[in-house]
């Protein structure tokens, strides 16, 4: 009676225990004519994931997800003000008293830095004649002439006719700003107009040239013919002028003519000086400006027109930084020999010669 209890429990032991095997795809030979009947299955179909398409959820601001989420947000950090570099530190601990005041916007001198600007300033041109008097003796003397087609650049090759000797090494700013390029070392003198007001004390400068402005037209123009035209006329004159890529000096005098006077100024662009005069040649109807110490026309199409009551003048100063030697300054400016500049003697009169405003004062300051 137990042998047959016994029995009957492995009997139901076993069927609880159910085996799964995996059946053999069915063969299909047809298909694959060029294998054998053990080779020819079908393939496996793997069921791919249920992919669900994915929803754009909107974008909270941060204070709702902090919320959310149980996150407190940060506070906002104020904004440190930068520490003084260790030189300024140092200077200061030597004066006794600070020099700058830094806050998280602007660093600006204190009353006493103010005081002790001048001299520091003569401190440093004090290193700069120690730097030039051991420095080479033949080194050449870097002149910026503004740009290469003005009349700066004519009055330093004339300079160079005259004094094969003078060594020179020349470029052309554009665009720069003379006086932070000059207190940089960029070069040593540059030519250009010396607005700035009021005018660093630290930059020495010299007249040089009165240029007057004339009428670029070309010979099909209506004013071809004229031996001149009165400034006043040309508030009827179409006008152009590139100013997107003139320099500064010539954009800031004509924006300031403009003011004074009723005239329209076209800010027409060009690829260069030569674009600009077969621009120039080629229109009938407008007018452009053109100084008359710049080289002479090449183009036999162009006429060159004086503007008078008043003629328009462009001021050229020669501007150096102090360690240049005076007599090298001399000797560099001795040998301009250009014609083409209105006398000083009559530039006072506003009749006769219009100027900047920063122009006249600065001839008043002579």
């Amino acid at each position: 009676m137990q042998v047959e209890t016994l029995q009957a429990c492995r009997r139901r032991r076993q069927r609880r225990v159910a085996v799964r095997t995996l059946a053999l795809p069915p063969r299909l030979p047809e298909r694959h004519a060029n294998l054998g009947p053990d080779q020819a299955h079908v393939p496996l179909k793997i069921p791919q994931p249920n992919r669900r398409k994915r929803q754009a959820l909107p974008i909270q601001p941060p204070q709702v997800i902090h919320q959310q989420i149980g996150v407190r947000p940060l506070r906002p950090r104020a904004v440190v003000p930068l520490q003084k570099p260790v030189r300024i530190q140092r200077l200061e601990q030597i004066v006794g008293v600070p020099l700058f005041e830094r806050t998280n916007r602007k660093v600006e001198l204190t009353a006493a830095g103010r005081r002790l600007l001048p001299q520091a300033r003569q401190v440093l041109d004090a290193m700069d004649a120690v730097a030039a008097a051991t420095g080479p003796a033949d080194a050449p003397l870097r002149v910026d002439v503004l740009y290469e087609h003005l009349a700066a650049e004519r009055l330093v090759r004339a300079a160079l006719r005259a004094d094969p000797e003078l060594r020179l090494e020349v470029t052309s700013r554009l665009d720069r700003d003379v006086v932070p390029a000059l207190r940089q070392g960029d070069y040593d003198l540059a030519f250009g107009r010396a607005y700035l007001r009021p005018w660093p004390k630290d930059i020495p400068r010299r007249l040089v040239l009165l240029e007057p402005l004339t009428l670029l037209v070309g010979q099909g123009h209506p004013l071809a013919d004229r031996t001149e035209v009165k400034l006043s006329e040309l508030a009827g004159v179409p006008l152009w002028f590139p100013m997107s890529s003139a320099p500064p000096d010539w954009t800031t005098l004509l924006d300031e003519l403009r003011a004074d006077y009723p005239i329209t100024v076209d800010p027409g662009g060009t690829t260069g000086f030569e674009d600009f005069l077969d621009r120039a040649a080629e229109d009938r109807t407008a007018a452009t400006f053109y100084g008359q110490g710049m080289r002479p026309l090449p183009d036999p199409r162009l006429r060159q027109i004086p503007i008078v009551s008043p003629t328009p003048v462009f001021a050229w100063y020669a501007m150096w930084r102090r360690r240049v030697p005076t007599a090298l300054v001399d000797r560099l400016l001795a040998h301009i020999t250009l014609t083409e500049g209105i006398d000083l003697g009559i530039a006072d009169d506003p009749d006769r010669v219009w100027l900047p405003a920063a122009d006249r004062a600065a001839l008043d300051e002579m």
